[in-house]
């Protein structure tokens, strides 16, 4: 799954995708041993709003079993090559079903304290 994404970042013809891609240390998925995909039927409707609230779920549950987790949305070039649409087919995804978001899930290898809260991007209206 990494050399197909690191070859379709490269030929994607997106300039600050491709040069990350190039370089051989560069690891799409940030070397998380486990990947979580999601993926909808497209014609369903609001389909894309069930599976962030699945999304969230589960990096809230990561987070409670001391997991780290990062979703991540530019996974969609997985499939866009024919290496990647074999690789849909190997992988079981329904046909019709498209890519919505990936899960990367790991041992955290830090763990940096929380930023502080910005109470000026609330805006209260009474």
């Amino acid at each position: 799954m990494v050399n197909i994404l690191k070859e379709n970042m490269i030929s994607s013809g997106i300039e600050f995708l491709a040069e990350r891609a190039k370089d051989p240390a560069f690891n799409p998925f940030g070397n998380a041993p486990t990947l979580i995909l999601i993926t909808a039927d497209k014609t369903a409707g609001f389909v894309e709003i069930d599976c962030v609230a699945a999304a969230e779920n589960i990096l809230i549950a990561a987070e409670s079993l001391g997991l780290g987790s990062h979703i991540m949305t530019s996974t969609e070039l997985l499939f866009t090559s024919e290496k990647g649409k074999k690789l849909k087919q190997e992988l079981g995804v329904p046909d019709g079903y498209e890519h919505i978001c990936t899960i990367a899930l790991g041992y955290k290898d830090e763990s940096p304290p929380a930023k502080p809260r910005r109470k000026d991007v609330i805006n209260y209206i009474k």
